[in-house]
């Protein structure tokens, strides 16, 4: 663009596109209770540990927002006040420590002494798809955060094609996977939190995979009946004010228990050449870069068209990082 300097508005476009950790909270799993993965507190540590925003800084020039939850900030149901995690390596440690972790052969790698007597050291298995070097990179860059605060990063990468496939990404429950999975689930305006959910208390299904369900759903082991029942009554309440208190609640409840570790949302590039007027893009319209329907209001400034939409309120200027 240094080429064409004045000529374009240049936007980085928040989307709907999560990029995210699922966390293997299977307890039956030796290596899952061996970490206490299925415990909260585990996961908190681990995601304090993490420099989601060092990460977006270095990577995407700070254009790409954190995420704090599953729900877009964007979304009128979103709740600005729920548990945050910034970069705390300190309170990681803390934490980690309350839990019985200790160096205690002095290589700089935690261990803790199980019930049963045994020795373990914190080593977690990190999936991803391989070849996807933004992923790649990204576990690389966590895997020195977490060095950091005493967590050995053990990474396995797989094509897309075997980490999705049936065998892998639904039998956590056997193990198929031990410890973090990285991809990213794809968010509408209305979501259901059905990727979280438990328990449908509307059908009566269960959307952990587990052998009695042949292994049907994606919740990958966290179970809260407040979370499942506020979702219930969310999904049949017609009062938008209920709705969204049924709804903060429900991230409230998912921001302290941290089923899965939220990055960011991934955001999109619009380039518009300037004088172009309400060629926009906004989170929930046209997040894929795809401008505004209202192609009558499109136009020139300079042939008399007028502008109705201001693209500064739905994106962030990629000029002025």
């Amino acid at each position: 663009m240094r080429r064409a300097e004045g000529r374009f508005d240049i936007w980085a476009v928040p989307g709907v596109i999560w990029e995210h950790a699922e966390v293997n909270k299977f307890g039956n799993v030796q290596e899952v209770k061996d970490l206490m993965l299925e415990n909260p507190k585990t996961r908190q540590a681990i995601l304090y540990a993490m420099n989601r925003q060092g990460l977006v800084d270095a990577f995407f020039d700070g254009l790409q927002p954190v995420a704090d939850t599953w729900v877009h900030f964007a979304d009128p149901n979103a709740n600005p006040n729920v548990k945050k995690y910034p970069y705390d390596p300190e309170k990681a440690k803390q934490l980690l420590a309350e839990l019985g972790w200790k160096d205690l052969d002095g290589d700089g790698y935690l261990e803790r002494k199980t019930d049963d007597g045994r020795t373990v050291k914190f080593e977690i298995e990190y999936v991803t798809t391989a070849g996807n070097r933004i992923r790649e990179r990204t576990q690389v860059f966590f895997q020195n955060d977490l060095k950091k605060v005493g967590i050995k990063v053990k990474i396995n990468n797989a094509p897309s094609s075997v980490v999705f496939s049936n065998d892998f990404f639904s039998k956590a429950y056997d193990g198929s996977w031990k410890g973090l999975f990285e991809f990213a689930w794809l968010f509408g305006i209305v979501d259901d939190a059905g990727v979280f959910t438990c328990k449908d208390y509307i059908t009566g299904e269960t959307y952990v995979p587990t052998p009695e369900n042949n292994y049907s759903g994606v919740n990958f082991g966290w179970c809260n009946e407040e979370f499942d029942q506020l979702r219930a009554k969310a999904m049949i309440e017609f009062d938008a004010a209920k709705r969204k208190q049924y709804w903060q609640k429900m991230q409230e409840i998912w921001a302290e228990e941290l089923p899965a570790l939220p990055f960011y949302w991934r955001s999109n590039p619009l380039v518009v050449k300037k004088g172009l007027v309400n060629f926009v893009s906004s989170t929930y319209f046209g997040s894929f870069g795809y401008p505004t329907t209202n192609a009558w209001l499109i136009g020139w400034a300079e042939n008399g068209a007028q502008q109705v939409f201001d693209q500064a309120k739905y994106g962030i200027s990629a000029l002025e990082q």
